[in-house]
C-alpha cells in the first residue's frame, strides 16, 4: 500500500512540475532585460505565442525566439545531466547501503532544490491571471463548443479561411464591435455573406454561431481556437514516444542477447542521455547557427519531421541487428557485440533532440499566453499516449511477430506517421502565413 501511495504522489508531483517548470523557465529567459515594462493592460490583450514577448521591445522578434530556443534546448541538457547521475549513482548506493538510503539521497537535493528555487522567488518573472480570466473548466467548455459548432460547417483546427466562422482578431475592441454588430470577420477583415458566397444553409450556421459566441470575450475565443489548432500537431507525437520509450525495455532486452564485456544490459540505457549532453551543445552552438546562416529552413516543424524520419531510419538500424542476432542465435555462433547497437541508440538521441526538445520549444511558442502550462501538459501527455498504445501493441499484434518483423512495423509505422506529419505541418504554415498576412 506505501508502495502505491508513493507512486501515485509521484504522479501527483511530476504533473503539477514538469507542465510548469518548462514554461515558467522560458518565460524568464523570453523577456527582453531591456524592454519598457508592460503593463497588465497590454498583457491582457497582445497576442499569443512568442511574439507576445516581443511588446515594448527593442530587439528582434528572432533573437527571442532564439533565446528560448536555447533555453530548451539547455533545460532538455539538464535533464539529461540527472538521469545520468541517478542511473549511476543510485544503484552503487543501493547495493552499499540499502533501499532506504537510496531513496533518501534523492529526497534530500530535491528539498535543497526546492530551498534554492524560492530564495530568488522575488526575482522571477510573474504572470498573475486577471481577476476575470477564465476558468480551465470554461475553456474546454468552449473548445467542446466550438468543435461542436464548426463539425457542421468547418472545423477551426482544419482551415484557417475566409469561410471560417470564428472571430480571430487581436484587436479586442474591433472583435467587440464585431460581435455585437453580427459582422462576420475572417483572416482578411470584416465580409458578408454576399463576399463569402454562403449559401443559405451556411448563412443559417453562421448566424446561430453568431448568437452561440456574441457574449464570449474575444481572446477567451482565440484562445480556445488556438487549442483547437494545436491538437492536429500534438495527435501525430505519440507513435513517436512509443518507438522512443523502447529503449528501456525493448532494446535492454535486445542488449541482454549480446556480448556486453561485463557490462549490465541496463547500463546501455547510459548511452543515451550522455550523447544528448554531447550532440545539444552541438546543435544550438553550430548545428543551427550554420543551417541559419545558409538560409536553411529549420523551424521547429520541419526539425520535427526529420527527427520523425530519423526515428524510423533507427528502428529499420534496430531491425537489421535484430535479424542479425536471430541468425546468430540460430546457428549457434559467437554474440554480435554490444557496440554493433550504438548506431541506433545515436541516431534515435539525434532524433530525440529534433523532436523533443523542439516540441517543447513550439508548444510554448504557440500557446495563449494565459494556457502556456496547460498546452505544454497536453504535450507531455502524449508521451503517456505512446507507451500506452505501445503497450497495447506488444501485448497483442506484436506478440505474433518475431523481434525483427516487430522493428520494421515500428520502422514503417513511424514512416507512415512522417508522412501525415509533413501535411499537417504544411497546413500549419500555410495558416500561419495567412495570419500574418491579415495582419
Amino acid at each position: 500500500k506505501l508502495t502505491l501511495l508513493g507512486l501515485f504522489l509521484v504522479c501527483i508531483g511530476t504533473g503539477g512540475v514538469k507542465p510548469c517548470v518548462s514554461a515558467f523557465g522560458a518565460d524568464q529567459v523570453a523577456q527582453d532585460s531591456n524592454k519598457v515594462p508592460i503593463t497588465q493592460e497590454q498583457e491582457n490583450t497582445h497576442e499569443s505565442g512568442l511574439n507576445n514577448l516581443d511588446l515594448a521591445s527593442s530587439e528582434s522578434p528572432q533573437v527571442a525566439k532564439d533565446r528560448v530556443r536555447a533555453f530548451f534546448a539547455y533545460f532538455y541538457f539538464c535533464i539529461n545531466v540527472g538521469a545520468v547521475v541517478s542511473i549511476f549513482s543510485v544503484p552503487i548506493i543501493k547495493a552499499n547501503f540499502g533501499f532506504g538510503a537510496a531513496f533518501c539521497t534523492p529526497t534530500v537535493f530535491l528539498i535543497f532544490s526546492m530551498l534554492l528555487f524560492s530564495s530568488k522567488r522575488k526575482n522571477y518573472v510573474h504572470h498573475v491571471p486577471s481577476k476575470d480570466s477564465p476558468s480551465l473548466t470554461d475553456t474546454f467548455r468552449l473548445c467542446g463548443a466550438l468543435l461542436r459548432h464548426n463539425l457542421g460547417s468547418q472545423y477551426p483546427s482544419l482551415s484557417y479561411t475566409s469561410n471560417t466562422h470564428i472571430l480571430l482578431n487581436t484587436d479586442e475592441n474591433q472583435n467587440a464591435e464585431n460581435f455585437s454588430s453580427g459582422v462576420r470577420f475572417s483572416a482578411t477583415g470584416p465580409i458578408n455573406s454576399g463576399e463569402a458566397g454562403m449559401n443559405a444553409l451556411e448563412l443559417d450556421n453562421y448566424n446561430r454561431g453568431s448568437n452561440l459566441f456574441s457574449n464570449v470575450p474575444p481572446q477567451q475565443l482565440a484562445d480556445a481556437s488556438q487549442i483547437l489548432h494545436i491538437m492536429p500537431i500534438m495527435f501525430m507525437l505519440p507513435v513517436f514516444w512509443m518507438l522512443y520509450d523502447q529503449q528501456g525495455s525493448v532494446w535492454t532486452l535486445q542488449a541482454a542477447r549480446m556480448e556486453l564485456h561485463g557490462l549490465q544490459p541496463e547500463q546501455v540505457t547510459l548511452v543515451n542521455p550522455v550523447e544528448i549532453m554531447i550532440f545539444i551543445p552541438l546543435f544550438d552552438r553550430f548545428i543551427y547557427p550554420v543551417l541559419q546562416s545558409r538560409n536553411w529552413n529549420i523551424t521547429p516543424l520541419r526539425r520535427m519531421g526529420v527527427g520523425m524520419v530519423l526515428t524510423s531510419v533507427s528502428f529499420f538500424t534496430s531491425g537489421i541487428l535484430e535479424t542479425a542476432i536471430q541468425v546468430q542465435e540460430a546457428e549457434g555462433g559467437e554474440k554480435i557485440d554490444i557496440f554493433w547497437q550504438v548506431p541506433q541508440i545515436t541516431i534515435l538521441a539525434v532524433a530525440e533532440i529534433l523532436v523533443s526538445v523542439t516540441g517543447l520549444e513550439f508548444a510554448y511558442s504557440v500557446s495563449p499566453e494565459r494556457l502556456k502550462a496547460l498546452i505544454m501538459a497536453l504535450y507531455l501527455l502524449t508521451t503517456a499516449v505512446g507507451d500506452f498504445l505501445g503497450g497495447v501493441c506488444y501485448s497483442s499484434i506484436f506478440q505474433t511477430l518475431s523481434r525483427s518483423t516487430t522493428m520494421y512495423v515500428c520502422s514503417l509505422l513511424m514512416l507512415g506517421n512522417s508522412i501525415v506529419f509533413r501535411f499537417v505541418a504544411k497546413w500549419w504554415e500555410q495558416r500561419e502565413a495567412e495570419k500574418k498576412a491579415s495582419v
